[in-house]
């Protein structure tokens, strides 16, 4: 793989495409908030379709400034220099050369634009919309803790109860026996990435 910047990224679950879209459509918004304009990529070895539908994606996010890094896509600069961020967003799948097709897309079919798709993550973020069962992500080590995902069990004053995600036969997200219960304050560092799965 080519060397370049590390580039702000964030792990995606979506259920289907119009969920991608609009997960797609959250964190370009957000890194445009942060960062200015630029292009979300998804690197061809970190995106993975399962046979239920289900995508597991990373996304990325190269600023305007970082462009060069991606110079072999010739029409990227002026997409990035051109699309309205309010209601477009810029979007590449690259391979491990960097090279791909980069595109525009608007708002998605349900008619959410990037503004309001993070908006409403910004909203599912907070623990007062967890329900038990609900899929979330830890990207970094809490204490004795692995990153990776998990399902939220239960809350009971300032304790949550949230157990490691598992995968069965179908691919589908499980529960597992590996439970941590955590203090309430450690909620901000899971990101709820609104999917349910059942809990007993």
């Amino acid at each position: 793989m080519l060397a370049g910047p590390t580039l702000p990224c964030r792990h995606t679950w979506s259920d289907d495409g119009n969920h991608f879209h609009e997960q797609m459509s959250a964190f370009s918004f957000e890194m445009f908030l942060g960062y200015g304009r630029g292009a979300v990529i998804v690197r061809e070895e970190h995106f993975r379709q399962r046979p239920n539908g289900v995508i597991d994606a990373r996304l990325e996010w190269v600023a305007q400034d970082a462009l060069d890094t991606f110079r072999t896509l010739h029409e990227l600069t002026s997409m990035v220099n051109d699309y309205d961020p309010n209601v477009e967003f810029v979007f590449v799948t690259v391979d491990a050369d960097n090279r791909g097709d980069p595109l525009v897309l608007r708002t998605g079919e349900n008619g959410v634009t990037p503004r309001d798709a993070q908006a409403r993550y910004r909203e599912a973020q907070s623990m007062s919309h967890w329900k038990p069962g609900c899929v979330l992500r830890l990207d970094d080590v809490l204490d004795d803790v692995e990153p990776g995902w998990f399902v939220y069990l239960w809350r009971e004053g300032v304790t949550f109860c949230v157990c490691r995600a598992g995968e069965n036969e179908d691919g589908n997200v499980c529960v597992t026996e590996e439970e941590h219960e955590l203090h309430a304050d450690f909620g901000e560092v899971f990101r709820n990435l609104r999917i349910q799965v059942e809990v007993l």
